[in-house]
């Protein structure tokens, strides 16, 4: 792994129109700090429904050459990072923009998206002029379309963490959703109060209130519907959740991100990147409280719709399964490189 990151940024070293690019973009981004930048991607295979959002939101600085440490024991620098609120140590990333020379997504980079918590954009510039390595021509790459680019070509690609969906899900109105979801966090002793330290603080920090998130520590016991509790909300986060924790799991259940309320998202986003990454746990996710795993093969929620004018039909709302620890990931990679095949 730190062998292909460090061949990564001798790719971007030996680029002659890399760096200009970064920092041509990286001020035109600054300009829009305060405004807004949307982006929008169909949900593929894990929802029915849009993923929809503002590059810009809550961001209040913009960084390039930007280093974050990473589970594989190296840093890694992003071309450009777009900066949220500030904590004691650190900002919260609330994005990031990678320049490719190809069109390709290194398989390196691809484990490093599963410890993410924020949306990476891979921008192609491949197919760029030098006449268009402007800031402006540059962010119009950055959130184009098929059918918005002059040419009909997509040169960008937005990675989104399963773990973010929830948070950038745009449901319409007629699908009945309860404004409030949860998720489930299993995890070793070890680790869970470091997490639920963390999360009480982050939320102390951006001032929301105790009522639009909340934490609940849930405990075993022999009370035939805390067992109840544990096989429903075990399932949902992943059919191995025995092997994390049987004793006890962290449930957390807030508002919906709205637009109206940024704070939501840059929370979630700070979640995710502290259980992807930080404190790697298995989680789930319930989109209404209260919601019964009925169907515990199925990966998904869904629900019957009935959009106005329209007959009704069965929707996929969002997985049930947003993480696992980037260390099990890391153990399986290790282990099929190590194994030998005949020849």
């Amino acid at each position: 792994m730190t062998s292909d990151f460090e061949e990564i940024e001798r790719q971007k070293s030996r680029s002659p129109i890399h760096n200009p690019a970064r920092d041509a973009l990286a001020l035109e981004l600054k300009k829009m700090i305060g405004a807004k930048i949307s982006w929008a991607i169909p949900g593929g295979e894990f929802s029915d429904f849009p993923l929809v959002g503002n590059l810009m939101e809550s961001v209040e600085e913009v960084e390039t050459e930007y280093e974050v440490q990473t589970p594989f024991g190296r840093s890694y620098r992003f071309d450009i990072a777009l900066l949220g609120p500030a904590l004691p140590n650190s900002r919260i990333i609330l994005g990031a923009i990678e320049l490719e020379n190809q069109h390709e997504f290194e398989s390196s980079k691809c484990l490093l998206c599963k410890c993410l918590g924020f949306p990476l954009v891979s921008l192609d510039l491949e197919s760029l002029s030098a006449d268009e390595l402007t800031g402006e021509v540059l962010l119009r790459r950055v959130t184009e379309t098929t059918v918005t680019s002059d040419d009909g070509r997509r040169r960008n690609y937005f990675y989104l963490h399963t773990f973010l969906y929830p948070a950038y899900l745009q449901y319409p109105h007629t699908l009945g959703l309860d404004q409030r979801h949860q998720f489930v966090i299993f995890a070793s002793d070890k680790r869970i109060g470091p997490i639920i330290r963390y999360l009480n603080k982050l939320q102390e920090f951006l001032g929301i209130g105790e009522n639009a998130i909340v934490l609940q520590p849930c405990s075993w016991s022999d009370d035939p519907r805390i067992k109840e509790q544990f096989e429903n909300e075990g399932s949902i986060a992943g059919h191995d959740w025995r092997s994390y924790s049987e004793q006890s799991y962290l449930r957390i259940t807030m508002d919906r991100p709205p637009a109206s309320e940024p704070r939501i998202r840059v929370f979630h986003l700070a979640m995710a990147k502290l259980l992807n990454s930080d404190r790697p746990a298995l989680v789930g996710y319930k989109v209404e409280r209260g919601k019964h795993n009925r169907f515990r093969e199925d990966p998904f929620w869904e629900k019957e719709h009935f959009p106005d004018g329209e007959l009704a039909r069965r929707c996929r709302i969002a997985p049930k399964h947003l993480s696992e620890p980037i260390d099990s990931i890391l153990r399986a990679v290790e282990s099929i490189g190590q194994r030998r095949f005949p020849a």
